[in-house]
C-alpha cells in the first residue's frame, strides 16, 4: 500500500508539471537556435532537423494546460497522502499485542 501511494504521488507530480516541462524544452530549443517564440503564432525556426517553429509554438502553448494539470495533480497527491495515512493506521492496528 505504501509503494502504491508513493507511485500515485510521483505520477501526480509528474502530471502536474508536464506542461511546464514542455514550455521549458520549447524555450530551450528556441534559445539554442536563436528563434523567436511567442504565443501569437508560429515563427520560422530552421534547425538541422528542419523547420520546428510550429512544433515549438504548440509546445509553448501547452503551458496553459498547467491551469488544469496542477489542480488535478494536487488532488492526486492528496489522495496519495490519504492512502499512505490509511495504510499506516491499518498497519498500526495489525500489530500483534503481547501479554505482560
Amino acid at each position: 500500500m505504501k509503494k502504491m501511494s508513493l507511485s500515485i504521488a510521483l505520477l501526480s507530480i509528474l502530471f502536474a508539471v508536464l506542461p511546464l516541462i514542455s514550455v521549458l524544452i520549447a524555450v530551450g530549443v528556441a534559445n539554442v537556435f536563436n528563434c523567436p517564440l511567442d504565443e501569437s503564432g508560429a515563427s520560422s525556426c530552421p534547425t538541422p532537423f528542419g523547420d520546428v517553429g510550429e512544433v515549438l509554438s504548440v509546445m509553448a502553448i501547452f503551458g496553459w494546460l498547467i491551469f488544469f494539470t496542477v489542480p488535478i495533480g494536487l488532488i492526486g497527491l492528496l489522495c496519495a497522502v490519504i492512502l499512505l495515512i490509511a495504510s499506516l493506521v491499518a498497519g498500526r492496528n495489525k500489530a500483534p499485542k503481547t501479554l505482560h
